[in-house]
């Protein structure tokens, strides 16, 4: 069957990268962090402020100067306007120091999964992809750093891979995208410019690394099996912050939709709430708020705020309210899929009210990259992109929760196993102590006798 696709994606200009007033107040969530300043402490900017608690998380560094406060597992920073020293350039000498600063400046991916960096980009690989496709509808984020910072990204590379000595170096762009390519055409210099695939979602890790490579990754292989790296131009972006020694604490964030009295590209500091950004740039016709790109996105819960993974936000005048109705299982969907999974089977495996959410119920729930592309066509208005989320995060703290009674379940059997050992060589001793006292009776016995 030959693959249907979500239409070519048009690139135009984004932009300048603006910035909008500071928020009241920002909330940090400290999620596998502890806070290290005392509650009520004045903050300068990009202090550290939480350290990790985990391999996997990163230092939470402070957006702005102001006072800080604990509020559960949140930090609540008010700030005050007041100008901060400007930062000292790191230099750092060889792979481990540069992978050390990327950590300590807490540089995660900021295409949307907010992976540690210092964690993909480690020497000895085969391939760094830098991922200049964004192929999101809607969002320009990435376009608008590329055109604002062509320069410092490209000189930022060209130390990065000096620092880390990949095989080979790719930046890639969408064939389509004429602006990136002309951008860096003439400043690419050693590193190869290559063109992704022009359909949807060509941006994905997945496809990237089939298109540049020619061989496609196994279902749940990930590139760095392959010895593969795929950072993305706001990523690139912090890389050369940190080289600046400045720590990630902001992000571009494009802000549009029916509602939005500016659209555009704005740099916003972390933890600013969305509501915020609502009452900025859309007032009081906004009713509704979406995050994300308008395929992989979801409406905006209460209290959201700003993070690594927020590429846009929509501000809508009407909440989004076609109405779903059963699966007709018309097929529309499965053609669109990038990863040639069947949606209609993976909304029947969904967990069940239950909690049945075994994986035998759930074939190619980790296979599915939640582009959106079956919600687009899918006549009945499912919202398959949210339920297969929401799925998946059901089915991964299942297997949390699993590997932890397992975990605990070993700790028992060691417990008792060293417990009944321990009984053991108790109750050795003991017949040890007897065999020696019955065998001095026995002897006094006999001495008894010949008297």
């Amino acid at each position: 069957m030959t693959r249907a696709t979500i239409p070519a994606k048009a690139y135009t200009d984004p932009g300048p990268v603006r910035a909008i007033p500071d928020a009241d107040t920002l909330n940090l969530p400290l999620a596998g962090r502890f806070a290290c300043v005392a509650d009520g402490a004045w903050v300068d900017a990009d202090e550290t402020v939480a350290l990790p608690t985990r391999p996997d998380a990163l230092p939470l560094h402070a957006p702005l100067a102001g006072a800080v406060h604990l509020a559960g597992d949140v930090l609540v920073l008010t700030p005050t306007g007041a100008e901060s020293s400007p930062p000292a350039p790191a230099r750092p000498a060889d792979t481990i120091e540069f992978l050390a600063l990327l950590r300590d400046m807490g540089v995660a991916g900021l295409g949307g999964a907010g992976f540690p960096t210092h964690l993909k980009l480690r020497p000895g690989l085969d391939m760094l992809i830098v991922n200049a496709v964004e192929c999101e509808p809607g969002v320009s984020a990435d376009q608008a750093v590329l055109e604002s910072r062509t320069d410092e990204l490209i000189a930022a590379l060209d130390r990065l891979v000096d620092l880390i000595g990949p095989a080979e170096t790719v930046i890639a762009v969408d064939g389509h995208n004429v602006r990136a390519k002309d951008l860096l055409a003439s400043r690419a210099g050693a590193f190869r410019l290559a063109d992704a695939p022009a359909a949807y979602p060509a941006g994905s890790e997945r496809q990237l690394v089939a298109a540049l490579t020619g061989n496609p990754l196994a279902p749940g292989e990930r590139p760095a099996a392959r010895r593969i790296a795929l950072i993305n131009l706001s990523t690139l972006a912090a890389i050369a912050d940190a080289f600046d020694g400045r720590p990630m604490s902001h992000r571009v964030v494009t802000v549009h939709g029916d509602a939005c009295s500016d659209p555009g590209n704005f740099r916003i500091a972390f933890g600013t709430p969305i509501a915020h950004i609502a009452n900025v740039l859309g007032g009081d016709d906004v009713t509704a708020i979406r995050t994300g790109g308008s395929l992989t996105g979801s409406l905006a819960a209460p209290g959201a705020v700003v993070g690594p993974g927020t590429l846009a936000v929509e501000l809508l005048r009407h909440t989004p309210a076609r109405e779903a109705v059963p699966c007709i299982r018309c097929g529309v969907c499965a053609p669109v899929c990038p990863e040639q999974l069947n949606p209609q089977r993976l909304l029947e495996s969904l967990p069940s009210p239950n909690g049945d959410t075994t994986d035998s119920r759930n074939p190619g729930l980790d296979a599915c990259l939640l582009c959106g592309a079956c919600t687009a066509v899918c006549p009945s208005a499912i919202p398959l992109n949210d339920l297969f989320r929401a799925g998946r995060a059901a089915l991964r703290a299942e297997r949390a929760a699993n590997a932890a009674a397992d975990r605990a379940r070993e700790r028992f059997e060691r417990h008792a196993a060293r417990d009944r050992a321990r009984a053991a060589r108790r109750a050795e001793r003991l017949r040890s102590r007897r065999q020696k006292a019955d065998a001095k009776a026995l002897i006094a016995a006999a001495k008894g006798r010949r008297t």
